[in-house]
């Protein structure tokens, strides 16, 4: 008898249940009794075509960053090389080149926050509708869905909160007992440097300094947002790694919700 996919008692435990794909036991295992995870997973959202979307609009738009932290890393060595030259000789430093960076910068600057704000809130939203429905194992969700949206606005905790909530997202998709937990560690620390250097070389040095040490100073803010595009391009690559993944693992988990009659228990084999 062909015994049809689905959660069954563990042979080797019977306090959990296995995935039984129709063929062969799989790494998928379950902790809580099979009629009441079915009722729970009845009661959450399924992700729909909507999400898998929105993912794929994520990904443009980590795409995107990463082509204009590109262009701003050309505009601001070329004003790092002119620096260095009015520093050196003040004289021979030309004012023209600086006019010109000055003018690629502004739409380069406009092109970055408009799409990381708007990254910014997708991902939210994302995160959100794949933490909170019916594809992944809501009893290793140790946080309501609820702080996929508010981790993100608390100070301080969110330098943690968020990093936490989707390695949860990316533990409850996976099999039990299974941990990758590597690429959303560095994406996180990536996505903070980025942050935390663009920050730092923001400010601009004071217009009464003497002009050798004004334009060293202005130089070491160019240094950082070098090193903050530079993690930047790194953060936006590991994004969308990251998106592709955790999409992939919960449109494909098995914890979706199944209307079948009871079935007949299966032997370990």
């Amino acid at each position: 008898m062909t015994i049809p996919a689905g959660w069954y008692d563990d042979p080797r435990d019977r306090t959990r249940h296995r995935w039984w794909d129709g063929a062969e036991w799989t790494p998928w295992e379950r902790i809580d009794a099979p009629a009441e995870a079915e009722r729970h997973l009845w009661s959450r959202p399924g992700v729909g075509r909507g999400w898998t979307v929105l993912a794929n609009v994520l990904q443009v738009l980590f795409t995107v960053q990463v082509v204009v932290a590109a262009l701003t890393v050309v505009t601001y060595w070329q004003l790092r090389a002119e620096l260095t030259v009015g520093i050196e000789r003040p004289r021979a430093m030309d004012a023209g080149v600086l006019d010109t960076v000055a003018g690629a910068e502004t739409p380069l600057l406009v092109a970055m926050v408009a799409t990381a704000l708007t990254s910014y809130v997708l991902f939210i939203i994302w995160l959100y509708r794949g933490y909170r429905s019916n594809r992944v194992d809501a009893a290793r969700l140790p946080r309501g869905a609820g702080w996929a949206i508010g981790a993100w606005f608390i100070p301080l905790v969110n330098l943690v909160l968020p990093a936490l909530v989707v390695h949860d997202l990316n533990q409850a998709s996976r099999p039990l007992g299974e941990s990758r937990a590597g690429l959303v560690t560095t994406w996180w620390v990536a996505f903070l440097a980025w942050g935390f250097l663009i920050q730092a070389g923001g400010p601009l040095p004071d217009d009464d300094l003497p002009v050798r040490e004004y334009l060293r100073q202005l130089q070491g803010s160019v240094d950082l947002t070098l090193a903050g595009e530079a993690v930047g391009i790194v953060a936006s690559v590991l994004g969308v790694l990251l998106v592709r993944r955790l999409t992939h693992q919960v449109r494909t988990s098995p914890y979706g919700p199944r209307r079948s009659e009871p079935l007949p228990e299966v032997s370990a084999s």
